[in-house]
């Protein structure tokens, strides 16, 4: 007789699973059936370690390979890895990612004239929003197109856009998102086939929102189809006049201005050109739906100083755009009224003069006044 083994083996709990099913009928076969791998168990050892186990045809613990099975995988795939190729692929998605986009950082812009011409810088019409003034915006695009040497710079947020928000209230759209981006794209045409659209910024309603639900912005394509788009701050060389006596007024810009303040509206135009153009002659933000505009003296005196410039420096005209979203309760709440407001700068082309209004109608009565 073999010796018996202490503790229970594989082959013996495999022979107890394999007949747990017509226990316990069967006590004394699966005590022979034990021996015949070479170990000796009594019926009441048996029954001890099924009871033990508790095991079931469902819950048997799987049974380990025998020794005489091997297992091949004859076609098993690898994966190989060449860092030089993917690096190339990545570098040619980059190049061909920059070839199809038509957004930019730095632009330049000629208008040879040799009368001052008026730029007004509009932006947070709010298209669509239930609480925008859509008639008195339909009268700002009709005065700039049908009125001479009146341009707009748009700085974002052209339409409201609004998907999602944590406000169900604040969604209330007048239009359908679809209906807006038509809208949109029928003004923004009929603005460029009248070479009155200089350039355009980007906005975190016309944009942002379409990017973080579809991760793209059909809006951005429609303003990189015909001037110059800026999808973040952007630098702009507005050049007027011809010859020698052409003037350049460098334009910084972007949607949020990089900055807020509860007292100084245009803290963040401020801001702008101090970080990212200390020798900017115009700066403007929006997004606050709080107009403002001032000149700034002696800015970027320290900054000047690098790049050999004479004192004193020329003025700096900081701008906020306001909004025709003038009654939306959610910004009456949290951040004040928004107000319509459309600052307007007066550029003349034969001397580095600016001089700006708080309106288009304004500074067209100017220019008008000194012809």
């Amino acid at each position: 007789m073999l010796k018996r083994k202490p503790r229970w083996t594989a082959d013996e709990c495999r022979v107890l699973v394999k007949h747990v099913a017509q226990i316990p009928k069967k006590w004394e076969a699966i005590q022979k059936e034990i021996a015949k791998s070479g170990y000796v168990r009594t019926i009441e050892a048996i029954k001890s370690k099924l009871g033990k186990l508790a095991v079931s045809p469902s819950t048997a613990p799987p049974l380990t390979t025998s020794p005489e099975t091997k297992v091949e995988w004859p076609d098993k795939k690898h994966s190989e890895v060449n860092w030089r190729d993917n690096l190339e692929a990545a570098a040619s998605a980059v190049d061909r990612h920059h070839k199809a986009s038509a957004s930019q950082d730095v632009a330049t812009i000629k208008i040879n004239t040799t009368t001052p011409i008026a730029v007004c810088y509009s932006s947070d019409w709010h298209l669509g929003s239930i609480c925008s003034d859509h008639r008195t915006l339909k009268k700002h695009i009709e005065y700039i197109i049908g009125t001479k040497d009146l341009y707009m710079i748009s700085n974002g947020d052209e339409t409201d856009n609004m998907q999602i928000f944590r406000n169900v209230s604040a969604r209330a759209q007048s239009l359908p998102i679809s209906e807006q981006a038509k809208t949109f794209a029928a003004m923004y045409h009929e603005l460029c086939d009248n070479s009155k659209l200089l350039c355009a910024g980007y906005g975190n309603h016309s944009e942002e929102f379409e990017e973080r639900n579809v991760g793209f912005s059909y809006t951005a394509m429609i303003k990189g189809s015909r001037v110059p788009y800026f999808r973040g701050i952007g630098k702009l060389f507005l050049q007027i006049g011809s010859g020698k006596k052409q003037q350049e007024y460098i334009h910084i810009m972007s949607h949020d201005g990089k900055g807020n303040s509860a007292t100084n509206p245009l803290h963040g135009p401020q801001r702008q050109a101090m970080i990212y153009e200390p020798l900017a002659d115009v700066s403007v933000a929006s997004h606050t739906h709080n107009p403002a505009f001032a000149y700034s003296f002696g800015h970027g005196l320290e900054d000047g100083r690098r790049f050999g410039v004479t004192f004193p420096l020329q003025p700096r005209i900081d701008i906020r755009t306001g909004t025709f979203k003038t009654g939306d309760p959610f910004s009456q709440r949290y951040f004040g009224q928004g107000r319509i407001g459309i600052p307007t700068v007066v550029f003349h082309p034969d001397r580095k003069e600016m001089i700006p209004f708080a309106t288009p109608e304004h500074a067209i009565s100017y220019i008008r006044g000194i012809k």
